[in-house]
């Protein structure tokens, strides 16, 4: 363990070992970040209550039909429960991740890449011939748009979002009312197949009928769920007495999207699937008089980028569609009516729909109970739809059915507002009131204005739709409760944190003082914390410090400059690396000028490096592809771009083992630098292994036939997992550690590059191309900073200036590498490289791996910067521990001082700007991102440092 001078101050006659130190203040730190997520991600309570027919009759009795008005012919038939219903089969068809412009590209302005042309072609044709029978809507969903989320919005008609705490202590299954349950409560027979996400949600006696679940986790996989929901789907079809509700979830195009993004030609290959899949059913159901009484509904439950990501708050990824059609109304209307009374699609009103809208409405039509939690409203086409009579009935008969339409969305409208009324009031018991004052006084006064109204009334039914509309509405701007008390401690104690590493910095630096004339010179050399060689060196370094500092901390109170941060980040590397070249230009002219030609002109090489790996990265994060694949039509200018960035990613697979070489070259460590030359080697041949070339050679040697179970897609990844795990182990093994500063070298190198094997592999084809311009931008900077020799007495940078640019370049990697703080840019391919089934520890593993790559790749060379910044002085081997413990320690405090001021700044604004419209959309996940960034570059910071107690042990 190291010794008391390497501790980090005196806390009430305690010293601290900095190893120590730094675990208790990443203990606090978590607990700190727990505690203020707990108060901020705490969202609305779950009622356990469930709706009953009962109160749905009582609800509208007052407008039960007028039974003189309907002929026994059209007769909707006795309500079992509260409302006359003519259907008595749903085929509800879900197409994950399907956007609107999938539908209805003529509609959809926005990133519209098929010329106005939708792939779903059925849907189109059916809403343009058959108008009468059919409707297309818009639908919504509210953020997050994630699957199991928008499930849950879909069938309880709530509005769940990041957390759901239920009173049942946070039961898996979806313990809220909702239309599967009241369905099979109801005796429905529901036949599932699909994703499994629905059997995390219910039971497997919900689905009496069948139930035939796929795994949804391997986004590669594009076919195996669609082909078994495709057989599901036709077996039911042929078969319509064995259910009464058939559900088929397709998962490929929201897997397509996902590996290879919306332009892509496995994109295409699947909508074209799910486009037949539609035909077949129609023509299923369009031929068989068993669905006479029976409605197809096709919709999306979430829409998605063009990287074909989603879990955001854009349109293209809440915006889906929703299709409502009776395929046997149709056909029937297609032998007694004209053909020329289709309407092209872009003439026609499509209505937009908000997901919490098809719970409330599809029980209606199903005669069941709304779900308890609904705060949705009826559609009253919907009604119409699933009411549509037969068109050789008499005209006389058409208009008293009208009649029966109104009667029953008017009566559906009373159910609906009372079960809204009755849930709040619940709710407000339950978990208190989230609403204003002002916000409850409007709601009760719509409703009771709403109550106060007859059928007769003419304003009615405007009165039942406005307070459904404003009671939604105000739920979505209200109704995340948040504790403020959590959060205030939360804050608070990441605020203590905080004062207690400046503490120890100012201990540190009252310590250096009383230090003899000899180590006061041997401090000065290294830490560059006394040498005032001159003051307005000094002015202008503070000054430039203090604008940097202000606009890290500064952008995070905007939320305009959060979703510009990559931007941001970018910026602030550029105006470091000109800080850096001009500054020591300008000092080293003012110097000896025949000993310093050489270094300012390495000076000025290392600034343009810097600037040139920064404009690297902003490229490649800017530009970067989910797959090569990007369809057949190219313009010759993106071809020839293509090519050049391939040649660019070739001569960066070239330069990493190099680099590498180059790297270690100092020490023994030839078993360390095999290990990382193998996961090298069979990174390099997993991305050229799709090669022309290459699969001759496999061809010629014969592996696949030797081998035909060895697939390389799984087998070259576990080669550099293993290889890059065994050069990971090797520095904080067993074996004993000489004080050396090249050692010290040699092993925080070895763990940098082994896990540089890994990033790589995770970040794709580009994943080369990522590593060398980080790498190559860490050791430009370093080098700036500590450029010199003993023989001049050079100005060197602070270590806080350093500490606060190796924060930005960990920021700067997080986005060259195609992140932001958005839920829906995760990279999920990643998770799955070298892996055919799910493993949630592996794949949560390497997913964190790739998305905070960059805080690992800065954490983990903390010790590196320390020691090559001591490699150019003169330092005596026999006072080289001491030089070394308190160089490290001051260096750390800088790095953990600027971390915790953003993530202070981070919660504090969070905090402050909860009610704000854009809290769920852009404050939340940054808040999420920067506290797991944190994490995971503390964790890192700690190993590196344990590499450094192993040498310093073996004094």
């Amino acid at each position: 363990m190291l010794r008391t001078d390497l501790a980090s101050g005196t806390f009430g006659g305690v010293r601290l070992p900095l190893f120590v130190f730094l675990v208790l203040l990443a203990v606090g730190k978590t607990l700190a970040l727990l505690i203020y997520g707990s108060g901020f991600y705490l969202t609305r309570m779950q009622l356990l209550n469930a709706n009953t027919c009962e109160f749905q009759r009582n609800a509208s009795q007052e407008f039960r039909y007028n039974q003189a008005l309907t002929p026994s012919n059209l007769s909707p038939g006795e309500a079992e429960c509260w409302t006359e219903t003519m259907i008595d089969k749903v085929v509800l068809m879900i197409i994950d991740g399907a956007r609107f412009d999938f539908a209805a590209a003529s509609f959809d302005s926005k990133e519209n890449v098929w010329s106005g042309n939708s792939p779903l072609s059925s849907i189109a044709e059916t809403v343009q011939k058959y108008p009468e029978t059919t409707e297309l809507y818009r639908f919504v969903a509210d953020p997050p748009t994630t699957t199991q989320q928008r499930l849950k919005s879909i069938l309880t008609g709530g509005l769940p979002t990041f957390l759901d705490i239920s009173k049942s202590f946070g039961a898996a299954k979806l313990v809220e009312d909702n239309l599967i349950s009241q369905a099979a409560a109801a005796g429905r027979r529901i036949s599932f197949s699909g994703d499994d996400t629905w059997l995390e949600l219910f039971h497997h006696v919900h689905f009496a009928a069948s139930v035939d679940a796929h795994p949804s986790f391997n986004v590669q996989d594009l076919d195996s769920v669609d082909q078994g929901v495709r057989r599901h789907l036709l077996t039911a079809l042929d078969n319509p007495d064995d259910w009464d509700i058939l559900i088929g979830h397709f998962l490929g195009v929201d897997h397509a999207g996902h590996t290879y993004g919306v332009e892509s030609q496995a994109m295409i290959k699947k909508l074209q699937e799910n486009d037949a899949d539609i035909k077949s059913i129609l023509s299923a159901m369009r031929a068989d008089s068993a669905f006479d009484n029976a409605l197809l509904i096709v919709m999306g439950d979430h829409g998605m980028t063009l990287h074909g990501d989603h879990g955001g708050g854009t349109s293209a990824e809440t915006d889906s569609f929703l299709l409502i059609h009776q395929p046997r109304a149709s056909s029937l209307q297609e032998v007694t009516q004209h053909k020329n009374s289709s309407k092209a699609l872009s003439n026609l009103d499509l209505k937009t729909m908000s997901q919490i809208d098809f719970a409330p409405t599809l029980s209606t039509i199903l005669d069941i109970p709304i779900p308890y939690g609904s705060l949705g409203a009826i559609q009253k086409r919907f009604l119409e739809v699933a009411s549509t009579p037969d068109p050789r009935k008499e005209t006389h008969a058409l208009h008293m059915n009208n009649q029966v339409i109104e009667e029953w969305y008017l009566r559906a409208l009373r159910g609906a507002t009372m079960q809204v009324w009755r849930y709040l009031n619940a709710y407000v018991i339950e978990a208190g009131n989230p609403f204003s004052v002002d916000d409850w006084s409007r709601l009760q006064d719509l409703y009771n204005s709403s109550q106060s109204l007859t059928a007769s009334d003419g304003d009615c039914v405007q009165m039942l739709e406005a307070f459904l509309s404003i009671a939604a509405e105000t739920s979505r701007e209200r109704w995340i409760q948040f504790s403020i008390r959590k959060m205030a401690v939360g804050v608070v104690l990441l605020i203590c944190l905080l004062a207690i590493c400046a503490m120890s910095k100012l201990l540190f630096l009252c310590e250096d003082v009383a230090v003899d004339a000899r180590w006061k010179s041997i401090l000065s050399r290294i830490n560059a914390i006394n040498n005032m060689f001159e003051g307005r060196a000094v002015h202008m370094e503070i000054i430039f410090l203090l604008i940097v500092a202000g606009l890290i901390s500064g952008y995070r109170v905007s939320n305009s400059f959060i979703v510009a941060e990559a931007d941001v980040a970018h910026f602030i590397v550029s105006s470091f690396a000109l800080f850096f070249s001009v500054f020591r230009i300008s000092f080293l002219r003012r110097s000896l000028r025949s000993q310093i030609r050489s270094d300012a002109a390495l000076q000025s090489g290392l600034g343009a490096a810097l600037l040139t790996c920064n404009t690297g990265c902003q490229l490649l994060g800017a530009t970067w592809l989910k797959h090569a694949d990007h369809g057949a039509s190219r313009h010759v200018l993106l071809m020839t771009f293509l090519f050049l960035s391939r040649t660019i990613i070739f001569c960066a697979h070239g330069a990493l083992p190099w680099i590498c070489h180059r790297a270690m070259i100092q020490g023994n460590a030839n078993g360390q630098r095999a290990c990382i030359t193998l996961a090298s080697a069979s990174l390099g041949l997993l991305t050229f292994k799709h090669g022309t070339c290459f699969s001759v050679l496999l061809r010629l040697v014969g592996i696949g036939t030797l081998c035909p179970s060895l697939s390389l897609e799984f087998f070259l990844p576990w080669v550099t997992y293993i290889a890059s795990s065994i050069a990971f182990i090797v520095p904080v093994g067993f074996g004993k550690r000489s004080l050396n500063r090249y050692e010290i070298q040699i092993d925080t190198h070895g763990t940098i590059w082994s896990l540089l094997s890994i990033f790589v592999l995770s970040f794709g084809e580009r994943g080369s191309l990522w590593g060398v311009l980080s790498i190559t931008q860490s050791a430009a900077v370093l080098y700036s900073s500590s450029l010199g020799s003993a023989a001049v007495n050079y100005y060197n940078f602070r270590e806080m200036t350093l500490a606060l640019t190796w924060q930005v370049l960990a920021l700067q990697c997080f986005f060259a590498g195609g992140h932001h703080c958005t839920f829906d840019s995760l990279h999920l391919t990643c998770a799955f490289i070298g892996l055919n089934k799910f493993h949630f520890v592996i794949m949560g593993i390497l997913l964190s791996s790739n998305t905070w790559s960059g805080e690992a790749l800065i954490s983990g060379q903390i010790p590196t910067v320390v020691v090559s910044c001591m490699t150019s002085r003169r330092v005596d081997e026999e006072h080289l521990t001491k030089v070394l413990r308190n160089a490290l320690s001051r260096f750390v405090l800088s790095y953990a001082v600027c971390r915790l001021v953003t993530i202070v700044v981070t919660s504090g604004f969070v905090g402050a700007e909860r009610g704000h419209l854009m809290v769920w959309a852009v404050f939340a996940p940054k808040f999420a991102f920067d506290a797991a960034g944190q994490l995971f570059g503390d964790a890192w910071l700690i190993f590196g440092l344990l590499i450094c107690v192993r040498h310093l042990r073996s004094e």
